[in-house]
């Protein structure tokens, strides 16, 4: 049930997305990035949990819009443990987003008003899996608007704002129920990028903030809860540094602030809020 990258998104698309807008609407963008974070949390676990995070990233623009793939192999240690064993869990988390320009749909400047750049259709779906006792098997369908806003020196701030259908799946043998539908909701998708350049090093500030409202009951029958993952970085074009072509290989840190992960109240169950550092480094093909 990892949501790193949910939707948008997240520090991934900041990046790819960012690159792209220098290609003139039709690009391409690959990148593989290592993450490792220190301190992450699962609900009802108790303590933190080091986790190595692998992923690829595809974005790509066309006439109409614009494709974003990303596939995140996450590992925990012993802590989270695999099903059966005493290794540490391994999970993987698929998302993919479609967003329709209205501005190229239409083949006019209608959909730019005021600050916003461009209005468009988003839609997609997340999609993974993990190898706990819990067997997590989360689905999820997203279709709603996305407004995108330019910010200086080639950056942007995009916000969705999209309607949602999860399904889920519980192997615990204890567990009332195993699937299980939850209920439509909404979740607000934001997603920036701002580059910079300080003493000669070039710099980009970006990452992204969910907010996923209540989706009704879970497997427990307990309410879920309004859900926040904040995932802010700052990254350095370390491969200029050494003499390699610009945004090929870019290093730093950052920070992620889940609240009531995955829609658990964090009052009754531990492992709900998650406040982690972490390192980050990326290759671009």
């Amino acid at each position: 049930m990892m949501a790193d990258r949910k939707a948008l998104v997240g520090a991934a698309v900041a990046s790819v997305l960012m690159v792209g807008q220098a290609h003139a609407f039709i690009w391409s963008d690959t990148l593989i990035s290592y993450s490792w974070l220190p301190s992450a949390k699962e609900p009802g676990i108790v303590g933190p949990i080091q986790k190595q995070v692998i992923s690829f990233t595809h974005a790509d623009g066309y006439k109409y819009g614009t494709n974003f793939f990303n596939i995140d192999a996450l590992r925990s240690d012993n802590h989270d443990p695999a099903v059966g064993g005493t290794d540490g869990a391994t999970e993987f988390y698929a998302v993919y987003r479609h967003t329709l320009s209205g501005n190229a749909v239409t083949g006019t400047k209608s959909f730019t008003i005021g600050p916003i750049a461009d209005i468009g259709l988003e839609f997609g779906f997340d999609y993974n899996t993990k190898n706990t006792t819990f067997a997590p098997n989360k689905r999820l369908l997203v279709i709603g608007p996305q407004f995108q806003f330019d910010l200086p020196g080639k950056g942007f701030l995009s916000i969705s704002l999209v309607a949602a259908q999860e399904w889920g799946h519980d192997g615990l043998a204890f567990a009332p129920r195993h699937d299980i539908q939850f209920d439509t909701n909404v979740i607000m998708e934001n997603a920036w990028a701002l580059p910079f350049t300080l003493v000669g090093v070039d710099l980009n500030f970006k990452g992204f903030v969910n907010v996923v409202s209540p989706k009704g009951k879970d497997t427990f029958n307990n309410e879920t809860q309004t859900e926040v993952l904040a995932h802010p970085k700052l990254m350095a074009d370390v491969g200029k540094l050494i003499g390699i072509d610009r945004h090929i290989v870019e290093a730093g840190v950052g920070f992620q602030y889940w609240y009531n992960k995955f829609g658990n109240n964090h009052k009754t169950q531990p492992g709900a809020i998650e406040s982690t550092p972490f390192l980050e480094a990326s290759y671009r093909f």
